[in-house]
């Protein structure tokens, strides 16, 4: 099965699914975002891991998850459980050996950050507007400007892809491809903003940068 027919049995199956919960709200969306969270952080710690480092994978991914159902049930001591995070990893990794502490601390700290605390995001402004449609609508524009992206970025860079974007880090990107996700990401957001619907919380440069 080629690269292309992966991506589209992925999006006949996960659209309906991702949509489904981000429409229920709760615990469904909740839900979704903790899975995406643990497989994401799986995934990036075994990627460190392959580069020498030792990072502590299973607090780090239990320390993301549990992060996330902070943020959902609106526990309001955001500062005291980071503090603790970070505490608890230094002291981890100092207890495995001086030798590669920093790092080891650093990248299950970088690991937690660059998913489930950037993913909680997400749950806040689904589940934090007074306005249903508001939270609701963010959420939904997020992702099918992240899908219009790659999608785009994909097709694009297939078809009249030249030039390189960056071949030490990946290979198959394009300039081309780039710009295309990029603008298709924007018209996304310019959809949403001339339909109207979150007129409340999206005005025309707001629509721009997260665009």
């Amino acid at each position: 099965m080629g690269n292309f027919m992966k991506r589209m049995v992925v999006n006949v199956i996960g659209v309906p699914l991702v949509l489904g919960a981000i429409y229920f709200g709760g615990m469904v969306f909740v839900g979704l975002v903790l899975v995406i969270s643990f497989f994401g952080m799986y995934e990036f710690y075994g990627l460190v891991k392959e580069k020498g480092f030792s990072p502590l994978s299973l607090f780090g991914i239990i320390a993301g998850l549990l992060w996330i159902i902070f943020v959902y049930v609106s526990m309001g001591f955001y500062e005291l459980v980071y503090g603790f995070i970070l505490v608890f990893v230094t002291i981890l990794t100092l207890m495995q050996g001086v030798s590669g502490a920093i790092a080891n601390a650093s990248t299950t700290l970088f690991g937690f950050i660059y998913i489930p605390f950037f993913l909680s995001f997400l749950v806040r402004a689904r589940v934090e507007f007074s306005n249903y449609a508001s939270g609701y609508g963010l959420v939904l524009i997020l992702f099918v400007s992240v899908w219009a992206c790659d999608s785009l970025a994909y097709l694009v860079g297939k078809v009249v892809g030249r030039h390189k974007l960056s071949p030490s880090v990946s290979p198959a990107k394009t300039v081309e491809g780039s710009i295309a996700g990029f603008l298709g990401s924007v018209a996304v957001f310019l959809v949403f903003y001339y339909s109207g619907w979150l007129a409340d919380v999206l005005d025309f440069p707001r629509t721009i940068v997260l665009g």
